[in-house]
Order: C-alpha cells, then sequence, then structure tokens
C-alpha cells in the first residue's frame, strides 16, 4: 500500500483523528515534511559543491584571485604620484639657514648643491615653506661665490611636483637643450646671465650664473653640481 492509498485512509476517519493518523503514518513510514526536504536540497547542494571537480575549481579560482591582487595592487599604488602643487613665493614663510649642505645632512634629503664652502662664500642661504603646511619646504635657494674662479650663482631647489610662480622665467627662457652625465639640461644663455633647468633623483633645480665667460658655461656650472 503506497502512500495515497495511506492518505485516503486517513481521510476517511474521523476529522478529529485525522491529523493525529496522518502524523503517526508519516513518522512511521519516514516521510519527510516540506521543511525537512527543502534542508535536505540545500545540504545536498553543499555537499555537492565541496566535492572534488568543485573544490579543484573553487581553489584554483581562489588562487587566481590571490594573485592578481598580488601582482597589480602594488603596481597601482606606485603609479599613484602625488598631485601637482602651484605655489607663490610670496605666500610662502621665508627663514634663514646656515647652507644647503648643511639642511640636507640635517634632513637625510639627497639633493645636490655647489660644495664650495670650504674655499667660497655663501651670500644667503634660505629656506621657503607654505604658510599652510610648514611640514615641507616649497623651495631653498642659495647664493654663492666660487673663491677660486669667482663664479657668482644663484640656484634654487624644489621638489618635482612643485610649481613656483618666480621660475616661468625658467620655462619661458630656457630652450636650448643639452646633456651632461646622462642628465637632460634646458638652458639659456646672455652675456649678462647663463640660466638652466634640471630635474635628478625627484627634485627640480634652477640654476643662474652671473655674467657668464662663455655661451656654454652654465653647462660646465651644473656639470659640477652633478655626482
Amino acid at each position: 500500500m503506497n502512500y495515497d492509498k495511506f492518505h485516503k485512509l486517513i481521510e476517511e476517519q474521523n476529522p478529529e483523528q485525522k491529523e493525529e493518523f496522518y502524523l503517526k503514518l508519516k513518522e512511521k513510514l519516514n516521510i519527510p515534511d516540506e521543511e525537512q526536504k527543502v534542508e535536505e536540497k540545500k545540504q545536498s547542494r553543499f555537499v555537492t559543491f565541496f566535492k572534488k571537480p568543485y573544490r579543484v575549481i573553487a581553489c584554483a579560482s581562489a588562487v587566481l584571485v590571490i594573485i592578481c591582487l598580488s601582482v597589480f595592487i602594488p603596481i597601482a599604488l606606485k603609479n599613484k604620484t602625488p598631485a601637482e602643487r602651484y605655489c607663490i613665493a610670496e605666500e610662502c614663510v621665508e627663514t634663514k639657514i646656515e647652507s644647503i649642505k648643511k639642511y640636507s645632512k640635517d634632513n637625510s634629503l639627497n639633493i645636490l648643491y655647489f660644495d664650495w664652502y670650504e674655499f667660497g662664500e655663501v651670500i644667503s642661504s634660505k629656506l621657503f615653506m607654505d604658510a599652510k603646511d610648514t611640514d615641507k619646504f616649497v623651495y631653498i635657494a642659495e647664493e654663492i661665490i666660487n673663491g677660486e674662479t669667482g663664479d657668482f650663482v644663484k640656484f634654487s631647489i624644489t621638489d618635482i611636483h612643485t610649481k613656483v610662480d618666480i621660475f616661468e622665467k625658467y620655462w619661458e627662457s630656457c630652450v636650448k637643450e643639452s646633456y651632461r652625465e646622462n642628465v637632460r639640461i634646458m638652458w639659456h644663455y646672455q652675456s649678462t646671465s647663463g640660466m638652466a633647468y634640471f630635474e635628478y633623483d625627484g627634485y627640480r633645480y634652477f640654476v643662474e650664473l652671473d655674467h657668464p665667460e662663455s655661451e656654454e658655461a652654465i653647462l660646465d656650472i651644473v656639470a659640477e653640481m652633478l655626482p
């Protein structure tokens, strides 16, 4: 006698006893109710997913995702460059310093300078800070005379992400291009001064030589600055 026949017999019983007979019959025949069927289906899907073929696919996918993240996240972080800032010199806070050489060493900065201090004379050496952000300099400026040659040089330094209005004359005038020590130098010559700017190791340098002896004297001065 199958389940339908049993169900028909129960329907023919006293209505008050129908539910009781029906529950007892389900218990004896191990007939699952609807909630139990749903739960069993969920468990079946869960078990099926973790069978070997599916498990291998899931593990392989997870490994692939991890590899992709480990490759692309560092690249994305590395390629994220600081935003360029534009500063006005008159709005900077000016501070006198002993020399760029000393400031560089005291602050562990890898910046270039003219090492003429033992036989030359520092006319002025100043640090210019952003009034709104005094943790980082906008530019450093120094005027120095070489005691052996008499060369009088003015030079300033910014990082490569900072532009200052007073250096616009370099962008406009320095249109000649040369190389020293594999460093690209943009420069300009006139009888009263030679001008040049270049970038090195994260910093931008602006150099001016007073009354150069020759057209390319500014290039020789920059070469002396380079390591």
